[in-house]
């Protein structure tokens, strides 16, 4: 018979912290299936389910921040930079709230959507892709490292996110994702629904009323999409790295998707008083 004792263990079990970890992940697997069905007219196949499970599974950190909410004071977690997910926020660190007054009242993001965001992010373009952006980044920014040894660890990333390699895969894999949004009232309400249904993962003692109460919003989508594809001085079109990339590498079907995906997105700001500015 297995000796289970403290003894033979060398510590003590917390099995109500461990039953609390799984009851949380058993949680986000149902939100994330309830989400993603949405968008598949509430029937997911298991390939379907499958691709839920996975992208859950490779989300930065999603399961690191579970501990981190759930974990004793005294429990410390330890976090892997990811280069890929790091250029992909990059696109939209600064609509994060910042020392100048741009707090979540006037419309920032809080950064607890991330994990909804990638794990949306991997469903829309695909593990395969995913993986393969997510490891030639990381061999990208070993190259730098090699090549400018001398870089502290701050310019690395300045060097990394200037990398016209690095823009040009943040570029395509936000191309693909508007792709996917081609049907987009469809899509809008399958993104929200994921994003928010991650919220709940990292917060802790600390996190505030006011951030426990925001949730991710029309507003929140349409100033995160507009920064995304939008030109900044019109706000009317798509952002001309856009158009190039999409005549070269991309077919003529691509470029009409990608077309009625803007101007929807255009016609929606249209109607969302607060941030027509």
């Amino acid at each position: 018979m297995t000796d289970l004792s403290k003894e033979s263990l060398g510590r003590e079990i917390d099995v109500e912290f461990f039953s609390d970890v799984g009851k949380e992940v058993l949680s986000l697997v149902e939100e994330a299936l309830l989400a993603d069905a949405t968008a598949h007219d509430n029937v997911l196949t298991v390939e379907q389910i499958q691709d839920v499970i996975g992208a859950l599974a490779h989300a930065p950190n999603l399961m690191a921040d579970i501990l981190k909410t759930l974990a004793r004071p005294n429990v410390k977690i330890k976090y892997k930079r990811d280069p890929f997910t790091r250029i992909l926020v990059d696109s939209f660190s600064h609509l994060f709230p910042n020392d100048d007054g741009f707090g979540l009242a006037q419309g920032a993001l809080s950064r607890r959507v991330l994990p909804g965001f990638f794990v949306a992010i991997r469903l829309m373009i695909g593990g395969g892709p995913y993986d393969k952006f997510q490891t030639e980044c990381q061999e990208l920014i070993a190259r730098i490292s090699e090549e400018r040894p001398t870089l502290s660890d701050f310019a690395l990333w300045d060097a990394f996110y200037a990398h016209p390699e690095a823009k040009k895969m943040s570029m395509l894999v936000y191309t693909r994702v508007a792709l996917y949004f081609s049907l987009y009232d469809k899509r809008k309400a399958w993104f929200t629904r994921m994003v928010n249904s991650k919220l709940k993962v990292v917060k802790g003692d600390n996190t505030s009323p006011e951030e426990i109460e925001w949730s991710f919003g029309d507003e929140h989508f349409l100033r995160l999409f507009s920064t995304l594809y939008l030109d900044k001085k019109t706000r009317s079109r798509i952002k001309e790295g856009y158009r190039k990339l999409l005549s070269k590498e991309f077919d003529p079907g691509a470029v009409k998707k990608v077309e009625t995906m803007c101007a929807a997105l255009v016609k929606d700001i249209a109607e969302c008083p607060s941030i027509k500015k």
